[in-house]
């Protein structure tokens, strides 16, 4: 790791302004293009290739949706990439998560977890 580097402060404040400004702007995060279409978001970013039906339950515009599949269907999964999807594409809005127990409430959102620490990896964030 490099030692700090240190710069004398400009004479003028309209300067150092600048410098703030300047400063600001190179730290500041680079945007994430999210796609509009959430089948295609799980396809770029996840390499989530759904299937028919849930190509369908990611495409929903309900506000509020009531999924009843079988077993093994991909519901968490399909559950939490359009939920993540959804808050990246809706910033300040929430989003529940709902179910008949704690337990699986609990499942749902350590898995909507692991994809946003895995786009934050691809996209080399911390």
């Amino acid at each position: 790791m490099s030692a700090p580097t240190w710069k004398s402060l400009p004479e003028s404040p309209a300067t150092l302004w600048r410098e703030i400004d300047k400063l600001e702007r190179d730290n500041v995060p680079k945007p994430v293009l999210v796609p509009e279409d959430p089948v295609e978001f799980c396809r770029a970013l996840f390499k989530f290739e759904p299937t028919e039906y849930q190509a369908k339950l990611l495409r929903d515009q309900s506000k509020r949706i009531a999924v009843r599949w079988s077993r093994q269907a991909g519901k968490t999964t399909t559950i939490a990439l359009r939920a993540l999807w959804f808050a990246l594409t809706h910033p300040k809005t929430l989003t529940l998560v709902v179910g008949p127990s704690l337990r699986q409430s609990m499942i749902l959102g350590d898995r909507i977890q692991d994809y946003l620490a895995s786009l934050r990896q691809r996209l080399g964030e911390p």
